[in-house]
């Protein structure tokens, strides 16, 4: 496989046109050349072989801006680059309130989910008395997953 350098001697002023060149990447698949799964092996080996190259130079692009730029956006290419601080995270491991509380949550999830599947009406939580009522239930579209094998 040979890779366009065309795209690494980018003009960081020329904006991509991206649906130009996703046509340009499933023109086989269009032409009739090659399958639809192959295509879209294809199109998942790239975008992982992008992650990982985009993953590798994330911390030197942080870096490479705190030093280079006075301010927090650089917009290159028509792409917004924006450093960004890390969040902060709250955890509770000497809370049992909070423990007690969370898993009580998660029994109570469980058991709205469970008369949402089984079409059943609410019923009386046996501590409290209080009515539980069945889940609402969502399905998103179907959809195709992958598994790299090594």
């Amino acid at each position: 496989m040979q890779l366009n350098t065309q795209l690494l001697k980018l003009d960081t002023d020329i904006v991509i046109n991206h649906t130009e060149v996703a046509n340009s990447i499933i023109e086989p698949l269009i032409n009739g050349s090659v399958t639809p799964i192959e295509m879209y092996a294809l199109i998942r080996h790239i975008k992982a072989i992008v992650e990982i190259a985009e993953n590798s130079i994330k911390d030197e692009v942080v870096d490479y801006m705190e030093k280079n730029y006075s301010k927090e956006v650089v917009t290159k290419g028509g792409i917004e680059i924006k450093t960004k601080k890390g969040a902060s995270k709250a955890t509770f491991p000497n809370n049992p309130l909070i423990e007690e509380t969370a898993n009580r949550l998660k029994a109570l999830q469980e058991i709205a989910k469970t008369l949402a599947k089984t079409r059943q009406k609410e019923v009386a939580d046996t501590e409290t008395g209080e009515l539980i009522y069945p889940a609402q239930i969502s399905y998103n579209k179907d959809t195709v997953e992958i598994k790299f094998i090594k």
